[in-house]
């Protein structure tokens, strides 16, 4: 027999990383039913029949031939038959090959096998034209491989110039080869209601580009390596050619459940189960295409759907529509047990459903790219698709949703990010200037309830950590630990235009969460957000650049918004509601924290209401511009006891704690063309230093400038406008001090 042996070339030695126990049921479904579901007074059980006093499986029919639609035609085969028959119903013949001969001289006919155990090795043609083997039933007909050593137990090959057509076997179980179950080499063939089970390096192998293969209501499971290769025990091996499946399960096989690595090779799966393979579910390598539809992955090794780089060649394309994959299983290390890892090439996810798997939900790299293959990043498209409850073992630091690393491309479109663990979103870029930095587009995608990471700190709604460009339009960021967009690390560049961040909640390690959150000269543009509800400021940048137009930054603890060494612009919008953070106290719109000359903070048109400690608290070495703004001060904070005098303090519009001076057009202080007003003690305190006013007008205030802490500086700029001031008084006003501090870890930079 002639046997196509170039698939073994060229595959990695893989080290097996566990096993999966083979159990798994062989009907005709390819799962078992203990259950006893007889009726009193019947023999048989429910789900099968009683065929001459022996119960039999309802598929399998009564009879020698069962539910076979025969005919005139037909060649019949039963291996109970005596030698000599002709083929007739009242004389089979006793072997399949002799049959497929014989249907084959008559051009083309129905081969109709009895039940029993046929050890046998056949082989279509071209000359098969028209040939379809059926046996009985596959829980009663058995194709055993084994007579010969190292040969398939089905082989198809072709004539040229190809012709043949209406090839095919059903209704088979198809085992015990020591090389193949079935080998499609060429031409058109189709399987239909079979089980491949046993067989040793794969189930089945689409070995060519010349090769044709579908499969209808197939079972291929339990099949076996016998080399520790990667590839050796695969369920199916697509190497080129086609495969079209439909209603078919794959599952427990020694290796990979479904691998198309061929270049050029092709394949469709619809309604198609991958389960509790060894190792990977799908794997898609070499160029290769899959589409994937209304089908299911489950409960793999390693990998639930892998589009796998191996080193050379570019990894191939896969579209999956309305497809779950979910608890695909880490290796005893704690490692992988991802849903998707995307290595290279291009993955479009639309409808579907990716859950409970381990480490990470979605991994996406950038392999061949790194590697100097293609100048193309690996790409993944997301499109009305959850991704959801990924968890890490104990010890481990993932848990992510979704994560990119090395420079790939992802957009989402109206898909939720929901109850990950440690991060919804994860993008973790290179350091070194010119490395491939990740594209991220999200629209209309929800992110929430990620809950902290194993030590309880950190569940990041998205995180960009070193570098990366992430677009993120009318999204939701709802419910997330520590922070719920964080962008860290001077490659790094967000921009958020339209919907909310809100409800972030406090970790283990934090007494504060943020919402938005720049650091580490990251860069970040925000345009009609709104930030609420935040168990800490809504926004703030660490030693980073972060603008906000027209937010609504409303009912967040300790600050609005906020700035340690930043450079924070906010024009347009709203700020109130804040309330005091049971840790830090606080109680601001917005709180400036500056020792860095190159700090900068503008405020521009924005309304800021009544707050308890001050409309705007800045201190340290600022540099700020306000201007065009309506701040409101409050009633300012009681301090005492019941049994002492209480004292109200602050409730300043703008308090500012400075060695600043004048503004000079790009340092100092200036207070432009703005309403201030309703303020307890004093509307502007300047605790030191010294500042700009112009234009800016003064409604209901105890006082509307406080000068005190002198320290020889020269009176403000514009003074003589500002109705009532008191000047270096002989004694300061109580000033309460005011730190904050969160500790945002890099999430990469852990073991």
């Amino acid at each position: 027999m002639h046997r196509w042996r170039r698939w073994m070339a060229g595959f990695v030695a893989w080290v097996a990383l566990g096993s999966l126990p083979l159990g798994w049921g062989c009907s005709g479904t390819g799962d078992d039913d203990d259950d006893d579901d007889s009726a009193a007074g019947d023999p048989c059980e429910q789900g099968t029949v009683d065929d001459g006093g022996v119960c039999v499986p309802e598929a399998c029919g009564t009879g020698t031939w069962g539910h076979l639609e025969v005919d005139d035609s037909t060649v019949y085969v039963d291996q109970a038959a005596e030698e000599g028959g002709d083929g007739s119903q009242q004389a089979p013949l006793n072997t399949i090959a002799f049959g497929m001969d014989t249907a084959y001289r008559q051009g083309g006919a129905l081969v109709a096998v009895a039940a029993g155990v046929y050890v046998e090795n056949l082989m279509f043609t071209g000359d098969h034209d028209g040939v379809l083997v059926a046996g009985r039933c596959p829980d009663l007909v058995t194709l055993d491989g084994s007579g010969l050593e190292g040969e398939q137990a089905i082989m198809v090959t072709e004539n040229l110039p190809m012709s043949a057509d209406g090839r095919g076997v059903r209704g088979l179980t198809i085992t015990g080869s020591t090389y193949l179950g079935l080998e499609a080499g060429a031409g058109d063939f189709e399987v239909t209601d079979c089980i491949i089970t046993g067989n040793q390096r794969a189930g089945i192998f689409v070995s060519t580009n010349l090769a044709d293969l579908t499969l209808r209501d197939v079972t291929v499971h339990g099949n076996l390596a016998d080399a520790p290769t990667w590839s050796y025990g695969t369920g199916i091996l697509v190497m080129g050619g086609t495969l079209a499946a439909e209603r078919t399960v794959v599952h427990s096989n020694e290796s990979l459940g479904i691998a198309i690595m061929g270049g050029g090779a092709d394949a469709t799966l619809t309604d198609v189960t991958v389960r509790g393979n060894t190792h990977e579910g799908v794997v898609v390598n070499d160029d290769s295409t899959l589409v994937m539809t209304d089908s299911l992955i489950e409960g793999n090794g390693d990998v639930g759907l892998n589009l796998h780089f191996n080193g050379s060649a570019p990894s191939g394309t896969a579209t999956v529509h309305n497809t779950t994959i979910r608890t695909n299983l880490h290796n005893e290390d704690g490692l992988f047990g991802y849903g998707i890892q995307v290595q290279a090439g291009t993955l479009t996810l639309t409808d579907s459903l990716i859950e409970d798997n381990v480490n990470t939900g979605i991994a996406i790299f950038n392999a061949a790219v790194t590697a100097g293959v293609v100048d193309t990043p690996a790409e993944v498209v997301l499109e009305n698709t959850t991704v959801r409850g990924t968890w890490t073992p104990q010890g481990q630091w993932l848990g992510f949703g979704v994560q990119l690393m090395e420079g790939p491309s992802l957009t989402a479109r109206d898909s939720v990010i929901e109850g990950n663990e440690t991060g919804g979103l994860a993008i973790i870029g290179a350091t070194v200037p010119g490395a491939p930095r990740s594209e991220v587009s999200l629209d209309g995608v929800i992110v929430r309830d990620t809950y902290p990471d194993v030590e309880g700190c950190f569940g990041y709604g998205v995180a960009a950590i070193h570098s990366g460009q992430v677009d993120i339009v009318n999204s939701e960021f709802v419910g997330n630990a520590a922070a719920s967009v964080l962008a860290s690390g001077s490659y790094v560049d967000i921009t958020v235009q339209g919907g909310s961040i809100r409800e972030t909640r406090r970790g283990s390690c934090n007494a504060v969460a943020v919402g938005l959150v720049s650091q580490d000269w990251a860069t970040v543009h925000a345009t009609e957000v709104a930030l609420e509800d935040n168990e800490g400021p809504g926004l703030v940048a660490f030693w980073s650049e972060l603008t906000c137009a027209d937010c609504s930054i409303r009912n967040n603890e300790f600050a609005g918004a906020g700035s340690l060494d930043g450079i924070v612009e906010l024009t347009g919008g709203l700020i109130s509601g804040t309330v005091e953070n049971p840790t830090h106290g606080g109680g601001m719109g917005v709180f400036v924290d500056d020792d860095m000359t190159s700090s900068y903070t503008r405020l521009d048109g924005i309304t800021i209401e009544e707050h308890a400690l001050a409309g705007v608290w800045i201190q340290g070495e600022a540099a700020a511009q306000i201007t065009d703004s309506q701040i409101s001060g409050g009633a300012g904070m009681v301090l005492g006891s019941p049994a002492t005098t209480p004292l109200t303090v602050h409730g300043n519009a703008l308090f500012v704690s400075s060695p600043t001076g004048p503004w000079d057009g790009t340092d100092g202080l200036l207070l432009s063309g703005n309403q201030l007003s309703g303020s307890h003690q004093a509307a502007v305190v300047l605790n030191g230093g010294s500042g700009t006013f112009s234009g800016n007008e003064f409604i209901d205030n105890g006082l509307d400038l406080l000068v005190q802490n002198c320290q020889g500086d020269d009176p403000p700029e514009g003074i003589e406008e500002i109705p009532n001031v008191s000047l270096c008084p002989e004694y300061d006003e109580v000033v309460i001090p005011v730190t904050f501090a969160i500790q945002l870890e890099d999430p990469s930079a852990q073991d």
